[in-house]
């Protein structure tokens, strides 16, 4: 079947892992093999009528929003981005130096404010950094990235903030997805021994492609923020700010299984805190989102700004999903092909 012999001949490194015991020459026998054999049992299974089952289509029904946001980007991102080996090289060659940073990170407007008016009263990074930084990990050392870096390893916005510095300056706050990023320069010296570039050409390729698309998917999503008129300060945050995101852990702990065990009204549940094209966002819908996350993966209740982060998450990818099936891209060949396998 056309697909199996697609699948093979791509040789995704992923579909390929469990067979890479195998000498080289019977790798893809082997995966044709066992591809052929679910396509069989696949056909089986749909001639005994279990494509019908509800199991069946719950698992489709589960992955297609999943799936949906990938094929839509795709669609007007995927094929958009080119990088040539002389761009490749040119960007090369202009990373002939090395530096060694410093951050402060914070997560909210309040933290990158206190810091930067302690750095520009006087105040050492190291200090500012170990007093407020909201990065565990760097705040114990003064800030400081382990390692050297070349600024083109950064994103395009902070390699644009910190090429003009000198050692000892600081940039100003640089706004992130996850927070706002203060960096200092600590040390600056020539790249030693660089690799020639043809060994490292499509490590540098595929890193630039990466930026490239990173900053069309920005694009992109400010555009369907604007479109659907995305916002996130609905009323409901008076709520979250002074009630929800100052429960102690001893009432915390029932807002899963009962929000008003908690001390939540109705009234308060069912209040707005974003709203978009034909959807309003409840504090009783980002408790259940925040329920059906992993635990590693909720923002600290206490954080208004991680929260207020991972409502706009949720709406976007809410968003991505509305446009895609707008689209039409549920009935797509790819996510179609997807679904089946």
């Amino acid at each position: 079947p056309g697909d199996v012999e697609h699948v093979v001949l791509e040789c995704d490194p992923q579909v390929m892992r469990p067979y890479a015991a195998l000498p080289e020459s019977a790798q893809k026998k082997a995966l044709f093999e066992d591809l052929l054999s679910y396509e069989v049992l696949a056909e089986a299974g749909i001639r005994a009528g279990f494509d019908k089952d509800s199991t069946y289509t719950n698992i489709a029904k589960e992955n297609l929003p999943r799936l949906l946001p990938d094929a839509l980007y795709d669609k007007h991102i995927g094929n958009t981005v080119k990088v040539t080996e002389a761009e490749a090289k040119l960007f090369y060659d202009s990373q002939q130096t090395e530096h060694r940073l410093a951050v402060i990170v914070a997560m909210d407007d309040a933290v990158a404010k206190s810091a930067l008016t302690r750095l520009a009263a006087g105040d050492k990074f190291a200090d500012v950094a170990t007093a407020l930084s909201q990065d565990p990990s760097t705040a114990q050392t003064g800030g400081e990235i382990p390692g050297w870096l070349s600024l083109g390893q950064l994103p395009p916005e902070v390699e644009k903030a910190l090429t003009p510095l000198k050692v000892g300056e600081h940039t100003g706050a640089i706004p992130q997805r996850t927070g706002a990023y203060i960096f200092s320069v600590l040390e600056v010296r020539p790249r030693k021994d660089p690799p020639p570039f043809e060994s490292n050409k499509q490590a540098v390729i595929g890193m630039l492609e990466s930026r490239k698309k990173g900053a069309l998917v920005d694009q992109y999503l400010l555009g369907l923020k604007s479109q659907y008129a995305l916002k996130t300060d609905g009323p409901g945050w008076a709520v979250l700010n002074d009630k929800m995101l100052m429960l102690p852990d001893s009432l915390a702990r029932y807002l899963a299984s009962d929000p008003h065990k908690a001390g939540m009204t109705d009234a308060e549940l069912g209040q707005t805190v974003a709203s978009w094209t034909g959807r309003s966002y409840t504090i009783q819908n980002l408790i259940a989102d925040m329920n059906k996350t992993p635990m590693n993966e909720r923002p600290p209740s206490n954080n208004a700004n991680m929260v207020k982060l991972f409502i706009e998450g949720k709406a976007m990818n809410e968003i991505l999903i509305a446009e895609a099936t707008k689209e039409g891209l549920g009935d797509s060949p790819r996510v179609k092909g997807a679904l089946d396998r």
